[in-house]
């Protein structure tokens, strides 16, 4: 059994991970066009810049990064030109980071 666990974004966690059978982390930043499944003031802060070293520390250790695109309602943002390039931008960044899977909600984005 391979186990996909929450991130804190505390680096200590990937380390110490690296005891158990975990295959990859996930987590999300708490702002994004998206947005999840838990308020944002629960994911817990963490900048840009931070996420990105983050995202590195999980991958360098021999783990995935699953992204959490799982907001249950985006008020029709899909369905907007805009809203699709605000999407897009957002997948080519998670690509670009190092992200090596999302979890998604809307059958839309799939």
């Amino acid at each position: 059994m391979k186990l996909s666990v929450a991130t804190n974004f505390d680096n200590h966690l990937i380390d110490q991970a690296k005891k158990y059978p975990v295959q990859d982390f996930y987590g999300k930043l708490p702002e994004d066009i998206v947005g999840g499944g838990r308020s944002s003031y629960m994911v817990g802060k963490i900048s840009r810049g931070d996420f990105v070293k983050h995202v590195e520390h999980a991958r360098t250790s021999g783990f995935g990064f699953n992204y959490l695109l799982n907001a249950s309602c985006l008020n029709n943002l899909e369905s907007s030109r805009s809203g699709q390039t605000a999407i897009r931008n957002l997948l080519a960044w998670m690509v670009d980071i190092g992200v090596t899977a999302t979890t998604i909600s809307n059958p839309l984005l799939l």
